[in-house]
């Protein structure tokens, strides 16, 4: 169980902090839930229900050791994705949707690779590497208790020599 003030990570939402705990009286009865403000959209808050939210992939943000995991794999070499751009897409969703900082860092680190180096990203492949970097750069602002551009930018400087 999260405690008012954790850092933690919504897969369908992003990182957030919790603020508080309501509870609401469906048709079923009362139930408790977390209040989760979203790092993404300031002021906008999300109701996870404390029984499912396990279920639902509600997790605490990163620790320090796996930040530092993040940071060496942004300045590893990049993999090859697929060059059809389909299958490409359906490998970095999958690594998005893992739940795996460490996968979601790999896709963003190959894709700003492919960005530069090859033929550059689609439109859909620029959309869904900015969805990454937010969901990124969210868990990186909670971990370090900073905003979200710090939190951008101090990818993007591991990212640099991808990116220039």
């Amino acid at each position: 169980m999260f405690e008012k003030g954790d850092a933690v990570v919504c897969p369908a939402h992003g990182a957030g902090i919790v603020k508080g705990f309501s509870e609401l009286k469906p048709l079923e009865g009362a139930q408790r839930y977390y209040q989760i403000e979203l790092v993404k959209q300031v002021n906008t808050h999300v109701m996870i229900p404390v029984d499912s939210a396990e279920e639902q992939g509600v997790r605490p943000a990163i620790t320090d050791e796996e930040l530092d995991q993040v940071w060496e794999v942004l300045s590893d070499e990049p993999k090859d994705l697929p060059p059809k751009h389909r299958t490409r897409y359906k490998v970095i969703n999958d690594k998005f949707d893992s739940g795996s900082i460490i996968e979601l860092a790999e896709a963003i680190r190959d894709m700003a690779w492919r960005r530069r180096e090859e033929d550059g990203l689609t439109k859909k492949g620029r959309r869904i590497y900015r969805r990454g970097l937010d969901l990124l750069a969210g868990e990186v602002a909670v971990a370090q208790g900073v905003k979200l551009e710090t939190a951008k930018s101090r990818i993007s400087k591991k990212l640099r020599k991808y990116l220039s």
